[in-house]
């Protein structure tokens, strides 16, 4: 999007030294797309009384900006919900909660096309059926495309609120762009993986390969920019293996196969020295794709023995995860069903026939589904933990939810309406 004044424009500038922090105030805009930049496409909406409260930005995003404001004071390059560049300086907006997409769509009065969001594209629609505050944590695994497996990604995280709610908002107002299929397979590059693990135990992922998202209906988007932790989010960092069988075998020490492990749920740092495992010998093994994983007795220590041309090398790693104990306890889980039972007869009559089940295995997916409630929220909660809704669009409300090791309770609430609780 884009500003460009159809009036005399007029603009106000003022600088708070002590606070280092500095406000424009806008009298009057008129907002045009970007067709290609620098290119200007239609107009969108006009703007006026705007005032921007910032700071400066140091480093500075290196992409191409999607708006600008034109003012008398000059132009304001817009890159991002809070991010924008005047005169050749980067600046963050510091009004909590300000977004400049919020902006644009709450003062058109020509329909904006919503469709190149990705929240709109096929795979990605979930991004609307959910909020910040469903999110118990956001993990960002980053690294190469097409390299062999054993090499390492980045893997960051944050269970923080406030960097949440970012990503998340950033994520949803996230722009595309169609492109040929040509431009979207790309060799080699950077992969991203982004996965919103929600407090109900569900994961959603989106998968971004050199900036680029491939929908479920096999059509291609550029995105705009992909959304990161920031130095100051203080996220989680550490290393994860780069897998394309998934999945490794946990052996004992006498090599009996105690089960399976996804590889990408070890995370770990590099780790100074060697184990115990290479003096007393090993406690586990995980043989993977890529080669042998020897733990020591701790379960979190571990090193990996591995050939290039004729040089043997070893490197050592510490689990900063879950630790190796805790992964084959998760994962060797018992073959027997556990219970489901209901809060009251009346929390097992919302729910339609044939979903409402009343055991199930750990591991297993549980759904609940219901009719849609007239001038009402409906919410279910499995062991007190609050289930997402999703298909609150259709004629029917679904939720679902990761079966534990246990015997679960469903509990429900029904707000804002006037059916009996």
């Amino acid at each position: 999007l884009r500003y460009k004044s159809e009036a005399p424009l007029s603009g106000r500038y003022a600088l708070n030294e002590e606070a280092q922090e500095s406000t424009f105030n806008i009298d009057f805009g008129t907002v045009y797309s970007y067709s290609d930049y620098p290119e200007l496409g239609e107009k969108v909406c006009e703007i006026s009384n705007l005032e921007l409260e910032f700071v400066e930005q140091n480093p500075f995003i290196e992409i191409d900006p999607g708006h600008i404001i034109q003012t008398e004071l000059g132009n304001f390059d817009i890159y991002d919900m809070d991010l924008f560049m005047f005169e050749g300086k980067g600046y963050r907006v510091v009004t909590e909660g300000f977004s400049f997409y919020e902006l644009f769509e709450t003062m058109s009065e020509i329909p904006t096309p919503t469709n190149h969001f990705l929240r709109n594209q096929a795979g990605c629609e979930w991004l609307n059926e959910i909020t910040a505050e469903d999110i118990a944590k956001i993990k960002i695994i980053s690294g190469a495309v097409g390299v062999a497996p054993g090499n390492l990604n980045n893997v960051s995280s944050s269970t923080d609120e406030t960097v949440i709610a970012r990503i998340f908002e950033e994520y949803y107002w996230l722009d595309t762009a169609p492109i040929s299929k040509m431009e979207g397979q790309i060799d080699g590059g950077g992969g991203v993986t982004v996965k919103f693990i929600l407090k109900d135990g569900t994961v959603k992922e989106l998968y971004i390969n050199n900036g680029n998202y491939l929908d479920t209906n096999g059509d291609y988007f550029e995105l705009l920019f992909t959304p990161k932790f920031k130095d100051t989010d203080n996220a989680t960092k550490a290393y994860g293996f780069i897998t394309y069988l998934g999945t490794g075998t946990v052996y004992d020490k006498d090599n009996n196969p105690v089960c399976e492990i996804p590889i990408d749920e070890l995370e770990f740092v590099e780790s100074d020295g060697c184990v115990d495992a290479m003096v007393t010998g090993y406690y586990y093994t995980v043989e993977t794709e890529f080669g042998t994983l020897y733990f020591d007795y701790s379960n979190d220590l571990f090193y990996l023995q591995f050939e290039e041309g004729e040089v043997d090398y070893i490197e050592f790693y510490r689990l900063v995860g879950k630790n190796l104990d805790e992964l084959i306890a998760k994962y060797s889980i018992s073959s027997e069903s556990h219970s489901i039972a209901y809060q009251s007869d009346r929390t097992k009559e919302l729910l339609m026939e044939g979903f409402a089940p009343t055991e199930a295995k750990p591991g297993d997916s549980v759904v609940l589904r219901t009719n849609p409630i007239m001038d009402a929220d409906l919410t279910f909660y499995a062991n007190g933990v609050k289930l997402t809704q999703t298909h609150a669009d259709s004629d029917y409300w679904e939720y679902v939810f990761i079966m534990p090791d246990e015997d679960v309770v469903i509990t429900h609430e029904i707000t804002d309406g006037f059916l009996p609780d």
